[in-house]
């Protein structure tokens, strides 16, 4: 008997996974949900169920692994949430519930498979050697992918909003360089005597989670950096979960600027508390503050943007290397994804707002020349 065949029977003696819940999340798998997804949703509408939630999703995939290939995402994922899996009881009210609570999900659309259609584990045990190409190419964008995160940790840990600025800024400048490294990686690769050809771009999606407070003030800042980077974004409101298609590149460089952002939008409204009246540390201040800040930020990272990416084009066609039609398709790639996947998107419209909120938050988002007046990390 397999490791998680046993792992299931103990749990089962401690009343942890009935079949009907194993069987409600693996049905959860197949309408496009993942390991880090449910527990997060649980969570949010029932945070007492979310270690038991995190149990069951761990032992789902551990089962799915005894006959299938797991997906390095879902690895990762259960990872993650076996934390909070521990310590978990599960009396028979919190079976019930979270069987009715991972029942009425709804379905989240997505690009890749579903487990029933993950290949059988025995196929592909083998693995392709990778191509010089790809190999020098992942080496240079973990190099650049360190670099970028230094510069936001500096941005995160300096008590200079213009200081922190002018890092991000310089960070979405590499980021943006770095999206054409990965794009000349990829020509050069399909161009090599041997290779595949011009193939169609490869468009991803990643999804975030967010929590409350001011959740929609945390998916605009969300929206304008996936905006500023070329990424497309849907979201799930009432789950706090945003759908992110894009390229992989791109989708890495949303995923380290939202983060860092984050932590630096919530320094500068408590900042704005501090310094301010008792107005300034109301909720609708605080919501305005940062429906402002995710605006002007947006702003400031799409010019940042547009200067990386004008700079990387101009010395890849110094080189003989015309890119204006590789990044048109992959534009148009993201876009027909994008549609394919939400038919039926709705723009949603933003309430009225805290007006001493509003400004108090475009400024600290502008406090900051961005011309670099002192000198940056290398």
């Amino acid at each position: 008997m397999s490791a998680p065949c046993r792992s299931l029977l103990v749990m089962s003696r401690e009343q942890f996974l009935d079949p009907r819940l194993l069987d409600a999340v693996a049905d959860a798998w197949e309408r496009g949900w993942r390991p880090a997804d449910l527990v997060h949703a649980v969570g949010r509408s029932a945070p007492s169920l979310a270690g038991l939630a995190a149990a069951v999703a761990v032992a789902s995939v551990e089962l799915l692994g005894a006959e299938r290939a797991v997906p390095a995402e879902w690895d990762a994922q259960v990872h993650e949430v076996r934390r909070q899996a521990r310590g978990a009881t599960a009396p028979g009210d919190d079976v019930h519930q979270l069987w009715l609570q991972v029942r009425l999900l709804p379905p989240l659309p997505r690009l890749a498979e579903v487990p029933s259609r993950w290949p059988p584990r025995s196929v592909g045990g083998a693995r392709e050697a990778a191509a010089p190409g790809h190999v020098a190419g992942a080496g240079a964008a973990a190099r650049a992918l360190r670099r970028i995160r230094a510069l936001l940790a500096k941005a995160e840990s300096t008590d200079f909003p213009e200081e922190a600025e002018a890092l991000t800024a310089k960070a979405q400048e590499l980021m943006a360089q770095h999206a054409i490294d990965a794009v000349l990686v990829a020509a050069a690769a399909t161009s090599r005597p041997g290779g595949p050809g011009a193939a169609a771009p490869e468009v991803a999606e990643r999804r975030m989670h967010l929590e409350a407070p001011y959740l929609d003030a945390k998916m605009h800042l969300v929206s304008a950096v996936a905006e500023a980077n070329g990424v497309r974004t849907a979201w799930f409101a009432s789950l706090g979960i945003a759908v992110l298609i894009g390229m992989p590149a791109d989708l890495d460089a949303v995923e380290l600027l939202v983060t860092s952002l984050l932590v630096q939008a919530g320094r500068a409204v408590q900042a704005a508390g501090r310094h301010g009246g008792a107005h300034s540390r109301s909720r609708g201040f605080r919501r305005a503050f940062l429906l402002a800040y995710a605006v002007r930020v947006g702003e400031r990272l799409e010019a940042a943007h547009r200067t990386g990416t004008a700079d990387a084009t101009a010395a890849a066609s110094a080189r003989g290397t015309d890119l204006a039609p590789v990044l048109r398709d992959r534009e148009a790639a993201v876009a027909r994804t994008f549609d394919d996947l939400f038919p039926r998107l709705r723009r949603r419209r933003t309430t009225s707002v805290d007006r001493t909120g509003w400004l108090s938050g475009r400024a600290a988002a502008d406090a900051a020349d961005l011309a670099r007046r002192r000198p940056l990390p290398s």
